[in-house]
């Protein structure tokens, strides 16, 4: 039997400020044990707004990759060919977009999709020096890729450009995607 909100003792009707104040406790080592619930709405804001810095959002994508390589390193020995990743993503066809998303049937599918997402997300990244502001920004993939295109129609790139150039699909995925992302979006000098 279920009994009413307002019969139950475990359950509150109104949060009081005793209750705010009270520590939260936490089983992973890396929170503090005597952080109230106000303090971690803090660490939270302070974490956001440390991210919202160029430079430490960089580390942390910097790290984020690194541990990815670390991690992918201990399965596989060299990096994913173009012919590798062009054998996945043409699991994705025939194509069923839904919104901004595709409709992923299979594992391989979604290695690709999941692969081509990250570099998609990477080639919009760029900072400005803090000593430079007036220089354009730095971009660490080297394309300036315009607003408006859909991560479709960067997968649908990364095929036709796999497709066209069988010589190149023993080289790293990765090599080929960046030369493909400069070469049809310079940025301006």
């Amino acid at each position: 039997m279920v009994l009413p909100a307002d019969k139950d003792p475990a359950l509150p009707l109104d949060p009081s400020e005793e209750a705010l104040n009270e520590p939260v406790s936490h089983s992973n080592p890396w929170h503090r044990n005597d952080c109230t619930a106000p303090c971690q709405l803090e660490q939270a804001v302070d974490a956001r707004q440390a991210m919202a810095k160029p430079e430490v959002a960089m580390r942390t994508l910097i790290a984020m990759l690194v541990a990815v390589i670390l991690v992918g390193g201990t399965v596989r020995a060299s990096a994913l060919t173009a012919g590798e990743l062009l054998a996945q993503c043409e699991q994705l066809e025939p194509w069923e977009v839904q919104g901004k998303d595709v409709l992923i049937r299979n594992i391989n599918a979604g290695v690709c999709w999941g692969y081509l997402q990250a570099v998609f997300d990477l080639a919009y990244v760029a900072w400005h020096e803090a000593d430079k502001p007036n220089e354009p920004p730095t971009r660490p993939i080297g394309a300036c890729l315009p607003n408006g295109i859909s991560r479709v129609q960067f997968a649908q790139m990364f095929l036709q450009k796999a497709r066209d150039s069988p010589a190149q699909l023993h080289e790293g995925a990765l090599f080929m995607i960046i030369t493909l992302l400069r070469q049809n979006f310079p940025c301006p000098k």
